[in-house]
Parts: C-alpha cells; structure tokens; sequence
C-alpha cells in the first residue's frame, strides 16, 4: 500500500506472493483502502513470472526465508529496467536482541522469535550477506542502513 501510494495512481504495482490466502487479505486491505492500482499474482518466490519489466521492485522480509535469496534477487534483476531501482528491507536482529537485554518479557519474547525463526531455517544474518547477493546478482554495491528504534517514544515503549 505504501508503494501504491508512492507511485500514485498512473503507476502499478504488482505484489507476488505464493500463498492465495495471503493474496485474499491483502486484496481485500488493497479494496478498503480504494487503491486501483494494484495487483497480485501468486507464484513461487524462486520463479517470478517473466515478460513484465519494472522500474522499481521492493522486497520486504523476504529472503530471509528463501533458501537461495540469492537466486530471487538475479531473477528479481531480470525483470528490472536499466536504471530501476532494488529495495530489499530485511531483519538485522543483534540490536533488537541487545537492546532488549534489560527488558525482560521483551527480551524473552524476541529471543523467542528468533528462536524460531532460526529453527525454521530462516537467514538470521541477513546483514552478514546482502552485500555478496547484489553483487552476485550484477547490481553495484547496496547502500545499507540500520534503522534501531531508542527513547522514551510511548509508541516506541508501547
């Protein structure tokens, strides 16, 4: 929805996702929020259909999931126009682990998640091979942020 927005209603956007049901619900978040200009096709994350090139493309975490992230993203690279733009947003968990430290029900719940995570098999240092993906994948050297969230902010403490 934020992509749709940024693009604005001459532009389109196409979300992917293998899931049907996870098409269903955000179709329907996409339909109460009146945005025309998007649409959704189901497929495998490793086999994003082809014949449609894009100006942007953004994944949001993704490849931390996948089991060659860095297959997607050549593939991903396939489809982008000269110039597009990739935006990968993935999960770098050592902060958020160290900063929870002295919160203790925080500090156990992400520790948990991570746990989890973990044992499905997902990527937990993303961090560590973003860098090698793109430049696996062709694309010159990512500019990299880490975004940690600190204060008394009450939605932050929330």
């Amino acid at each position: 929805m934020l992509v749709a927005r940024l693009v604005g209603p001459s532009g389109r956007v196409v979300g992917v996702d293998n899931d049907a049901s996870i098409i269903a619900k955000a179709s329907g978040r996409i339909a109460r929020a009146g945005l025309q200009n998007v649409r959704f096709i189901e497929s495998d994350d490793d086999h994003i259909p082809s014949g449609e090139s894009f100006d942007s493309i953004v994944g949001r975490l993704i490849l931390q999931f996948l089991p060659d992230p860095g297959a997607v993203v050549r593939s991903l690279v396939g489809s982008l126009r000269s110039g597009g733009i990739l935006a990968i947003q993935d999960a770098y968990w050592s902060p958020l682990l160290q900063l929870s430290g002295a919160l203790p029900i925080r500090s156990k719940c992400a520790t948990l998640i991570y746990q989890a995570f973990r044992s499905s098999g997902a990527n937990m240092d993303m961090e560590l091979v973003l860098y090698r993906i793109f430049q696996g994948a062709g694309l010159p050297a990512p500019t990299i942020k880490i975004e940690v969230p600190v204060g008394g902010d009450l939605d932050l403490t929330r």
